[in-house]
């Protein structure tokens, strides 16, 4: 077998157990964080604002956050199915890593969208002082 085959090979096994543990720390701090809001809204610890000026600060902060890993995690992730797609010999591993291509800009496409209308939402909203009329 070749050896760019068996080494493909196992860098997608690597980046699939890579991904499934990463897709559980996130599901673990999604839930943390949801869990930890109220508290914290609560509890007197954001500097005397109230909630939605809490949450205004907290959102485009975390989307900040977001959108610089999203960032990164795009790069690496194309490097990765690109290399795939120039290196390898395999048409079905072609074929793959072009589909690869593809999943990652929509992924990437769609968080940047949600993370925008997130923040719009609340820049609209911030302070209870927008109110939709019907």
């Amino acid at each position: 077998m070749n050896k760019l085959v068996m080494v493909g090979r196992k860098v997608a096994a690597l980046y699939n157990r890579f991904y499934n543990r990463l897709l559980a720390v996130s599901v673990f701090v999604a839930t943390m964080l949801m869990t930890t809001l109220p508290v914290y809204a609560s509890t007197g610890s954001s500097g005397g604002k109230d909630i939605w000026q809490w949450l205004e600060g907290a959102i485009s902060e975390v989307y900040g956050k977001v959108l610089g890993l999203s960032t990164i995690g795009f790069c690496l992730a194309m490097a990765v199915a690109l290399m795939f797609f120039y290196f390898s010999k395999d048409e079905r591993q072609v074929a793959s890593a072009r589909s690869w291509i593809k999943q990652i800009i929509a992924a990437f496409i769609i968080i940047n969208v949600l993370g925008y209308i997130v923040t719009t939402v609340v820049n609209l909203t911030s302070g209870g002082q927008y109110t939709i009329t019907p």
